[in-house]
């Protein structure tokens, strides 16, 4: 059985490629053995020579075999589980076998063709930048709860809850533009205490603008925050 190359990539799934001939081309180019994007196009050659394998970086940096620094075009003996650091993201394990002696005819384990770390790492960076998106946006919905004293009104306090209620099953789109709306109607919020009541009715004007823009029937959260919205404007 001849040696493997096991890719490890930051948060996605490992995988085994066998080594199938003495020299093994490494890098992002279709024109390597093993395509890997995310590396130079040329990262590396594998050589199996005299019982044992070879990393040779054909890269414009150095890299780093089990902390070992090998320069642009040096090479190095590859020993059995040792780590080449390939880039930040991305890990590369030789594991040999009893006879890591490459073999043409064994099963060739390539990687998927739509294997792309990028594009992995840019999915994760938005997921999280939604979940930071809607955390802000939730608070900032809570602190205008809080700041809400209007005793008198008490239908305020209903539609504000009920705005807590459905806003995490709106989806993220029309989240971002009723936390765009929320920022208008704080500011009306702050021109009522402050007897400025044109002015804050031109800012629910604005908020008023913004839920209009967001398909009725597709989000429960911009109707509520718009009868909202409608009521304060009528009463100032």
């Amino acid at each position: 059985m001849p040696a493997q190359l096991r890719i490890f990539p930051n948060g996605g799934q490992t995988t085994c490629v066998w080594i199938q001939s003495d020299v093994v081309r490494v890098g992002a180019s279709s024109d390597c053995d093993i395509e890997i994007q995310g590396l130079d196009s040329h990262l590396a050659t594998v050589v199996f020579r005299e019982g044992r394998y070879l990393l040779v970086n054909r890269s414009q940096q150095p890299l780093l075999l089990d902390g070992q620094e090998i320069a642009p075009g040096g090479e190095a003996i590859w020993p059995d589980q040792a780590v080449l650091k390939a880039t930040k993201e991305i890990d590369i394990a030789l594991v040999c076998h009893a006879d890591p002696t490459p073999v043409a005819d064994e099963p060739w384990r390539s990687l998927p063709s739509y294997y792309e770390p990028d594009r992995q790492r840019e999915a994760a960076k938005q997921r999280r930048k939604e979940q930071i998106c809607y955390a802000v946006s939730l608070v900032a919905l809570l602190l205008t709860a809080m700041l809400w004293k209007m005793p008198k009104q008490p239908s305020n306090q209903v539609q504000l809850s009920q705005m807590l209620q459905t806003y995490a099953d709106s989806p993220a789109g029309a989240r971002q533009q009723c936390s765009s709306a929320l920022r208008w109607i704080r500011k009306a919020y702050h021109r009522q205490q402050n007897g400025e009541l044109q002015r804050a009715r031109n800012c629910y004007l604005q908020a008023r603008e913004l839920l209009v823009s967001i398909p009725a029937q597709s989000n429960q959260l911009r109707n509520l925050m718009l009868d909202f919205v409608n009521s304060e404007v009528a009463r100032i």
